[in-house]
């Protein structure tokens, strides 16, 4: 991420890996988390969700990573509250993917 933008990362998530789905849905997730830098804000927003149907977010997340995040996975916030992931959106500039934006739902 732009090193202008990081002082506007103000908190931390956690993002807990999903393994697999059983056959109702739920998740398993790794044992191994991966905190990162993020600005976490409450904000209702309609979106369309990974389905393709259209939904409102309560909030959205900044996320400092590079990485991958699913719609499976699992964010924490500092407050222990975990907000279902309802879409992802990376951004690249000149120099590639630089972080990750997140829809999260109600909790």
């Amino acid at each position: 991420m732009d090193t202008a933008f990081r002082p506007l990362l103000n908190t931390t998530v956690t993002v807990t890996t999903s393994v697999s789905l059983d056959r109702y849905g739920v998740a398993t997730y790794t044992g191994t988390a991966s905190t990162y830098r993020a600005r976490v804000v409450q904000k209702a927003e309609k979106i369309l969700d990974i389905k393709g149907n259209e939904a409102t977010s309560s909030h959205i997340a900044w996320i400092d990573s590079t990485g991958t995040i699913a719609h499976t996975d699992r964010i924490v916030f500092n407050d222990g509250t975990s907000p279902p992931i309802q879409r992802v959106e990376r951004y690249p500039d000149e120099n590639g993917y630089h972080h990750l934006k997140v829809f999260l739902g109600s909790i």
